[in-house]
């Protein structure tokens, strides 16, 4: 995600601005106000900056290819909500973004999914590596 959301440019690399072609996130974690406010805290020490510098989600791209997100349908209601929000964010900025759904998986077996070959997720990371329309 950061990485398809960086400037490379304003960071001096002399890098296409294309240089990410696409992006898949699953069971991901956009933003990360709930874990400044977790139990985490302590161990963390998250900065109210640090968390909107580093969020996904209030750092949505300007441009940037396809944006395919999976979340386990067994996951928590967080996971569900923020990729929720997330798709909504890139969606508003005209970007393309995609979810696929994950019926049945948790979050430590959602990204199975990948390595699956008749699994709509593998099917989707696939046709954007190959920049073709699912």
């Amino acid at each position: 995600m950061i990485a398809a959301a960086t400037d490379w440019a304003a960071h001096g690399a002399d890098l296409a601005d294309d240089l990410v072609k696409g992006t898949c996130s699953v069971s991901g974690v956009y933003d990360l106000t709930p874990i400044r406010l977790s139990y985490q805290q302590p161990v963390l020490r998250l900065s109210v900056d640090e968390v909107a510098d580093l969020s996904p989600l209030t750092n949505v791209p300007a441009r940037a290819g396809p944006l395919v997100c999976a979340v386990g349908g067994d996951e928590t209601a967080e996971f569900i909500r923020q990729q929720e929000a997330l798709l909504a964010a890139w969606r508003a900025r005209g970007l393309e973004a995609r979810a696929v759904a994950l019926p049945g998986r948790h979050h430590f077996s959602a990204v199975d999914a990948l390595g699956e070959p008749d699994h709509a997720l593998f099917a989707a990371v696939r046709a954007m590596v190959l920049n073709r329309p699912v």
